[in-house]
C-alpha cells in the first residue's frame, strides 16, 4: 500500500494547480481524474476569466499550457 501526503480528486485547472503546488512543497502528491486531464475546461471553447489571459483562451489551449 502506497502512502500519499496529498490526494487531489479532479484534474481540472484547480486540481492541476493544486498538484503543482503540492509537489513544489515536497508533498508526495497524487492527482486522480476519471476522464480527460483538464476536466470540463478542456472542452470549453473560451475561458474568459482565467488570470494571465486578458482576452481569453480556449479551454484546450489552457490545459495544454498547464
Amino acid at each position: 500500500m502506497e502512502h500519499w501526503d496529498l490526494i487531489i480528486i479532479g484534474a481540472g485547472p484547480a486540481g492541476l494547480t493544486a498538484g503543482i503546488y503540492g509537489a513544489r512543497s515536497g508533498l508526495k502528491t497524487l492527482v486522480l481524474e476519471e476522464e480527460t486531464p483538464g476536466g470540463v475546461a478542456s472542452e470549453t471553447p473560451l475561458v474568459e476569466n482565467y488570470p494571465g489571459f486578458p482576452k481569453g483562451i480556449s479551454g484546450l489551449e489552457l490545459v495544454e499550457k498547464m
